[in-house]
């Protein structure tokens, strides 16, 4: 198998999916989905049932049923991650990532796939309210409310520090105690979050994704996305790019 045969492959993929008038779910709920988990929004999430999903799935591999396992791999993977950067401690979300995996080894079929793919969203979502709920500050989760509400746009410490009622120097300080990562680096993460969703699903360029997150310079982009991806973002689209029909 060579770079030649895959090209082969992926245009007789798309023509089939052409013919068959097939429609992904949206970018939209699976953004959601990991923006819930990662806050720990229990109450934002958005459940699908069996019916909803059993036809937008792709065609991943050979069977429906294997086809819908890998995708609840997938799922579980981002969720392990979405919880870690929503403040859970690596080791309980490793954890629970294994014993999910461990119970999708045994499901039967595709509603009980289904049904580990429902729970994996319920209790990485729990586990990061959890996590959340322990003393902490409102200001913090008021301050990462805040970014995320204005992640297209540039947001500045002060910004921040106006909106909770806090001195800048304070709050910075307050939230590395809290969240172990500064408010600036926090801001740059998440634009690069952001960031990746759009370069492997959209169509758009770099540079208009770059100046979607406020970045005038794409050379600036770069260098953020850099620094929290390891790679530029032509290298990340070009391992995961995987547009959706929207």
């Amino acid at each position: 198998m060579n770079e030649s045969q895959i090209r082969k492959m992926l245009v007789q993929h798309k023509l089939e999916k052409d013919d068959a008038d097939f429609k992904r779910l949206s970018l939209d709920f699976e953004a959601n989905a990991i923006r819930c988990v990662r806050e720990g929004n229990v109450k934002g999430i958005h459940h699908l049932n069996y019916m909803d999903f059993k036809d937008k799935m792709g065609a991943t591999a050979s069977t429906p049923k294997r086809t819908f396992e890998y995708n609840t791999v997938a799922a579980i993977s981002l969720f392990t991650r979405a919880a870690i950067e929503g403040g859970a401690k690596p080791d309980d979300a490793y954890n629970l990532s294994e014993v999910l995996l461990q119970v999708l080894e045994k499901t039967n079929t595709i509603q009980e796939i289904h049904e580990v793919f429902r729970l994996s969203e319920i209790m990485f979502t729990k586990m990061v309210h959890r996590a959340r709920s322990r003393n902490k500050p409102y200001q913090i989760e008021k301050c990462r409310a805040y970014i995320g509400e204005n992640i297209f746009r540039k947001v500045s410490v002060a910004e921040l520090a106006d909106q909770v009622g806090l001195h800048p120097h304070y709050l910075s300080n307050l939230f590395s105690e809290y969240e172990g990562i500064t408010l600036k680096d926090y801001i740059q993460r998440e634009k690069v979050n952001g960031a990746c969703y759009l370069l492997q699903y959209s169509h758009q360029s770099i540079s208009e994704i770059a100046l979607r997150f406020g970045y005038k310079s794409q050379s600036k982009f770069t260098e953020m996305f850099r620094k929290w991806q390891a790679m530029t973002p032509t290298e990340y689209r070009n391992l995961h790019y995987h547009p959706a029909s929207e």
